[in-house]
């Protein structure tokens, strides 16, 4: 769970949450714009990833991983760079800076208002843009309909075998016990 707190005109950076685990966000104050993106080849080639390890970590702030389960990814792309005054706020990247951003597919965009609370699919690409001061709470879910998704990433990610359709008849929590028991022996 995550306290979300920004001024008018604070910015998230441009990323994809880790392990592929579906996201919420909850307005509580303000307004906030959305972008949504896709995951897909024609955004990676825009956005130019780059892995943002998640796993278990010692020594607080400035801590190293020790134990790697997956990765989310980030861009130095800010899509929200350039804002334009008027009536209507325009908000866009820097393409002299990063002219590949403007490859990217068109956003789903939502503004969201004070009282709604947001759910987005892992593996999707976002930034979000303040528009006047906000207060909220964010975080991800883990439950039966994303579970393969996520394990699936921690599996990959871990280089762990790919298990057959029996293994995913499994408990939920025997899943979860196994797959990041094998993903934490294999660091």
């Amino acid at each position: 769970l995550c306290l979300i707190a920004g001024g008018a005109g604070a910015r998230s950076d441009l990323h994809i949450d880790p392990l592929a685990w579906t996201g919420w966000n909850c307005l509580i104050h303000g307004r906030k714009l959305w972008h949504f993106y896709p995951d897909v080849p024609q955004n990676a080639e825009a956005f130019r990833p780059i892995k943002r390890p998640f796993g278990i970590s010692r020594g607080g702030a400035t801590a190293t991983q020790h134990c790697t389960i997956g990765t989310g990814w980030h861009s130095d792309v800010d899509l929200f760079a350039h804002r334009t005054a008027g009536p209507k706020v325009i908000l866009q990247a820097d393409f002299e800076r990063f002219p590949h951003a403007k490859g990217c597919t068109p956003p789903l965009e939502h503004v969201q208002e004070a009282g709604e609370t947001l759910i987005f699919p892992g593996r999707w690409w976002h930034q979000t843009y303040h528009l006047e001061p906000t207060l909220g709470f964010a975080g991800q879910v883990l439950n039966e309909e994303n579970l393969k998704q996520v394990l699936g990433h921690i599996i990959t990610w871990c280089g762990l075998e790919a298990e057959g359709e029996e293994f995913w008849r499994q408990e939920p929590k025997a899943l979860i016990a196994q797959v990041l028991g094998e993903a934490i022996d294999s660091m």
